[in-house]
């Protein structure tokens, strides 16, 4: 269930969990640690492969639920082998609010951080309004239910120097793909052999099958299958590929306002972003003051409406500044500064009256 190396730098031991999605969560407890935090990270799941997840769901409700109070009870037990004083819950979706109750009992403080929109997310939802210690990456949400505002970070090693000449890429997508991904894409690439960008797409399915029974019979789409990849992409590739490319290309999860992972990677690594299909196109009030001015320069938002020109979206883009970010700026967005403001936050005492989260 992970392991811990180095000295401490405080008396706090923390355990993370939420689901293993592309190892963030392992990444982000493997930095902590390295910055001299006891912290461990556990996967909510008892598995998170595509065929482990398959099983479970075509089991009985009653192995499915026994199958998860088995997981939950063997983490809380580590937990307390452990030690551990502070808990944070990443965008949990299976995780209980008995659980929650036990480790509050024996003296450990419990915090959610919501790593998506809560639209997005009815369990994650339901949880949040139980618990009175609640962060959000989404400015739209900690706006209406009065949740701490922690935006995003980026895991990326920051100041890459290169500059527009020296990336020869135009436009760059590397994501899953799912919900009206392929739509976006499509047209992207047109308008690319059209004015001539280049333009790369590293495209990520669990399972092409699966993407081939919800797509077979929507020709328009078969297009995309020649950059499809079933195993996920290592974080140095992306961020080689990144460094390379002038335009990062954002397609948000429908109903989704927060800023993810990668639009701060793509800041770290020297690229401008391109953000598609925006609920809400005005990030001024979302990003942090101290890196507004830089990051605004190398931001293009595109909300998702029917005469909506992406087309003068990717000129503006390309017309952006690219390279390395000013020092505080990388710092700002890094990963070392989102875990002091998580141990910050951890620490604080109960945020919010529970009942305010909607």
């Amino acid at each position: 269930m992970g392991v811990e190396t180095d000295v401490p730098r405080s008396d706090m031991r923390i355990a993370i969990i939420g689901p293993a999605f592309f190892g963030y969560l392992d990444r982000l407890a493997a930095h902590m640690r390295e910055l001299g935090h006891h912290v461990r990270a556990f996967d909510e799941r008892p598995s998170n492969t595509v065929v482990v997840k398959t099983i479970l769901r075509l089991l009985p409700a009653a192995m499915r639920a026994r199958a998860s109070r088995q997981h939950h009870a063997a983490i809380s037990a580590q937990i307390l082998r452990d030690g551990v004083t502070h808990v944070l819950l990443v965008s949990v979706e299976t995780i209980p609010i008995s659980l929650v109750t036990e480790l509050e009992a024996r003296g450990i403080k419990v915090a959610l951080y919501a790593w998506d929109s809560l639209a997005n997310k009815p369990q994650l939802a339901r949880l949040a309004k139980r618990m009175t210690r609640v962060a959000s990456f989404d400015p739209v949400d900690c706006k209406k239910s009065g949740m701490t505002y922690l935006p995003l970070f980026s895991l990326a090693p920051s100041g890459s120097t290169h500059g527009t000449a020296d990336r020869p890429v135009d436009f760059l997508f590397c994501g899953t793909l799912h919900g009206d991904r392929s739509k976006w894409l499509r047209q992207i690439r047109q308008i690319a052999a059209a004015r001539g960008y280049r333009i790369k797409i590293m495209a990520y399915t669990p399972a092409r099958g699966l993407w081939l029974v919800r797509n077979g019979f929507r020709p328009r789409e078969w297009g995309i299958m020649a950059y499809l990849q079933t195993t996920p992409f290592y974080p140095a590739a992306v961020y080689a590929e990144m460094a390379r490319a002038k335009v990062v290309i954002d397609l948000p999860h429908v109903r989704q306002t927060g800023l993810t992972m990668r639009c701060f990677e793509a800041w770290s690594q020297g690229a401008t972003l391109l953000s598609l299909g925006r609920v809400n196109s005005d990030h001024e009030t979302e990003l942090p003051a101290l890196v507004r001015p830089s990051l605004k320069a190398r931001l293009v938002t595109v909300a998702k409406t029917p005469s909506t020109d992406i087309e003068f979206a990717m000129s503006q883009a390309l017309a952006c500044p690219q390279g390395s970010l000013p020092a505080e700026v990388a710092m700002a967005i890094s990963a070392t500064h989102f875990a002091d403001r998580i141990l910050e936050f951890l620490n604080q005492p109960h945020m919010i009256d529970c009942h305010h989260v909607r």
